[in-house]
């Protein structure tokens, strides 16, 4: 009699807990773009009622996210941010045997006041992979950063000028990896989607992968597109200004391969990891741009400069030399003609000649002789 008393309270008690209906519609509401908002669902084809965040965990937003033709399911939110429409009064009860929302049993929360929330994957999503420290499966450039976001890492594989990256993919809450269309992402295993639920660490509503797993997403040429469906969008403007510390790795694969752990312990050690501010980096990027310009100006007037003065000393030396040169053939000349043997000749010539003159010298023959040699 006691035992059956127990098993009629029980039933009750189960009775009161659990409704019976089945989830017949499910929407997301008042979040920034359609994959995100406060869980709202129908039973029975009934009034939107409020979900209960208590009990939400990643099963009940997977099954919601599929119900929606969503890709993947990001985040389940116990405590929405983006506000609700009534009191919550029920809960979801979802187990993982479930293929449907409409699967999901439906619990009556009549204590629960704080609504529920979910964040599903968009368009471009690929899926969770295992990753590895010492070999990477996306092998282009890498970022960190501490305001990270799944558009944000998007945006900044889609804007780099190094490469024309096909992937894009968040690991550890705040890493970011780009990759080329070579790369083969899967080659170290796929994982359930699950393993990718580390909150981002720049937006607490969207999953930025796992420790040694990686959230692997396709590019597309159009940013603002893709980011509004998978994420919040970003703008250069808005990453520059809030971004107070970035972090930009190049990461060198080897042929080592570790267990399933992010290469995020080495980053504080390697010597490829550079820190920086993008705002300054963009200061900076044009202050050494016009420094640059302003230096190479200068180089050429002090090389031009340079080069007048080295030419003018050149020819004031030749000309000093042409000038030495000249002063000392006029000097040599002038000693040639002096010493010159036909001079000398000539001289004695006409003393010859003189002599020669007046063979019928007298006593007065010497002075005569003198005197011609005078003249």
């Amino acid at each position: 009699m006691y035992q059956s008393r127990i098993t009629i309270v029980l039933f009750v008690i189960l009775l009161t807990r659990f409704s019976i209906g089945v989830i017949t519609d499910v929407h997301l509401v008042g979040g920034p773009d359609s994959n995100k908002g406060t869980i709202e669902i129908k039973i029975d084809n009934g009034t939107w009622e409020t979900v209960c965040g208590n009990n939400t965990n990643y099963t009940d937003v997977m099954l919601i996210c599929q119900k929606l033709g969503f890709k993947g399911a990001s985040r389940a939110i116990q405590e929405t941010p983006y506000g609700q429409n009534s009191t919550p009064n029920h809960g979801l009860l979802c187990d993982k045997d479930d293929t449907n929302l409409s699967d999901c049993s439906v619990a009556n929360s009549t204590e629960c006041s704080v609504a529920a929330a979910a964040s599903c994957h968009g368009e471009g999503y690929l899926g969770c992979f295992l990753d590895m420290r010492f070999d990477q499966v996306l092998s282009g450039e890498s970022l960190i950063d501490k305001l990270m976001t799944i558009s944000y890492c998007i945006q900044f594989c889609n804007e780099s000028t190094t490469a024309n990256y096909t992937f894009a993919g968040v690991e550890y809450r705040d890493e970011c990896y780009c990759g080329e269309a070579s790369d083969n992402y899967t080659r170290h295993g796929v994982r359930a989607d699950e393993k990718c639920q580390l909150a981002c660490s720049g937006d607490s509503t969207e999953s930025c992968g796992g420790d040694g797993h990686i959230t692997v997403f396709r590019i597309h040429t159009e940013t603002s597109e893709t980011t509004s469906t998978i994420g919040s969008t970003w703008s250069t403007e808005e990453i520059q200004e809030e971004s107070p510390q970035t972090e930009v790795m190049t990461y060198q694969p080897s042929s080592d391969k570790t267990s399933d752990h992010s290469p995020r312990d080495e980053l504080t050690s390697s010597p490829l990891t550079t820190t920086f501010s993008p705002t300054l980096q963009q200061y900076c990027n044009s202050s050494y741009f016009g420094a640059v310009v302003g230096e190479g100006v200068v180089i050429i007037i002090l090389s031009v400069l340079l080069i007048v003065s080295v030419i003018y000393n050149i020819r004031i030396r030749k000309m000093m030399k042409d000038s030495n040169k000249d002063q000392k053939t006029q000097h040599v000349d002038l000693i040639q003609s002096s010493s010159s043997p036909e001079s000398d000749t000539s001289f004695y010539r006409n003393i010859q000649d003189i002599r020669e003159s007046d063979p019928s010298a007298t006593s007065d023959g010497d002075g005569y002789y003198s005197s011609q040699i005078y003249k």
